[in-house]
């Protein structure tokens, strides 16, 4: 018996548990946060002299129903003054879940590569899908 008489216990149904610490965005109360960057670089100066330089970056914001990526990323490289890799682009994309891993989404993207003759790429796109892991 505990204090005042009263029984106490610990036993719980599994079955009522839905989440032990459950995120803000599981809980529907918030919005849970990931991201990236990342940039490197290096330069070789001998008989023949190499740079390349390469940035990249995304962040997601998830909540229960939705979740928004923005994404870039840059990579140029040079051996003798001569471009050799000249490339960037940049992404989006929504996502709505009509249920736990099924979701419906659009996207977007702009890019451009130097080395292949493309100045101004972009590209919209709908659909859907099934997540299976998150």
């Amino acid at each position: 018996m505990g204090s005042y008489g009263l029984k106490m216990t610990n036993e719980l149904d599994l079955k009522e548990v839905t989440y032990i610490h459950p995120s803000p965005a599981m809980t529907g109360q918030g919005v849970t946060w990931s991201r990236y960057a990342n940039i490197g670089g290096a330069a070789i100066f001998s008989n023949t002299d190499n740079s390349q330089f390469s940035a990249d970056a995304e962040g997601i914001a998830r909540t229960k129903q939705n979740r928004f990526t923005v994404g870039a990323y840059v990579n140029r490289a040079k051996a003798d003054d001569e471009n050799i890799a000249f490339n960037s682009k940049g992404y989006m994309q929504y996502d709505h879940f009509i249920n736990k891993s099924w979701y419906g989404y659009t996207n977007g993207s702009v890019e451009n590569d130097q080395c292949r003759d493309i100045d101004l790429r972009s590209s919209t796109g709908i659909g859907s899908g099934d997540q299976i892991d998150e």
